[in-house]
C-alpha cells in the first residue's frame, strides 16, 4: 500500500459543493466505505469523513485542535469517487 499523501483540500471544497446541493454528507460517507453500525442500523461516518477531509478537528497524540491537511493517495481517490469525480479532475 503506497503511503503517498496528497492535499486533502480540492477534494474538502468538491464534497462542501456537493452537500450544498442536496447531497448528504452521510450518503458521500457510505460511498466511499466509511460506514457505522449501531446495532442493525448502518449509516454513513460523517465525522470519519469530516476528519479526514480535515472540515472537522481532531484530538489524537498530538494534541486537541488538530486538522488534517494531507491524506492518503487511496483515500482521496475513494472519497473522490464517491463524489463523482475522476481523480485526474481534482488533481490527483
Amino acid at each position: 500500500m503506497s503511503t503517498t499523501k496528497v492535499d486533502a483540500a480540492p477534494i474538502a471544497e468538491y464534497c462542501l459543493r456537493r452537500v450544498s446541493e442536496g447531497e448528504t454528507s452521510s450518503q458521500l460517507a457510505m460511498r466511499a466505505g466509511m460506514v457505522k453500525r449501531q446495532g442493525r442500523h448502518v449509516s454513513g461516518d460523517t465525522s470519519a469523513l469530516k476528519r479526514t477531509l480535515g472540515l472537522m478537528n481532531e484530538s489524537d497524540r498530538r494534541g486537541p485542535g488538530h486538522t488534517r491537511q494531507a491524506i492518503q493517495y487511496e483515500t482521496a481517490v475513494r472519497i473522490g469517487r464517491a463524489s463523482g469525480l475522476d481523480p485526474v479532475d481534482i488533481g490527483i
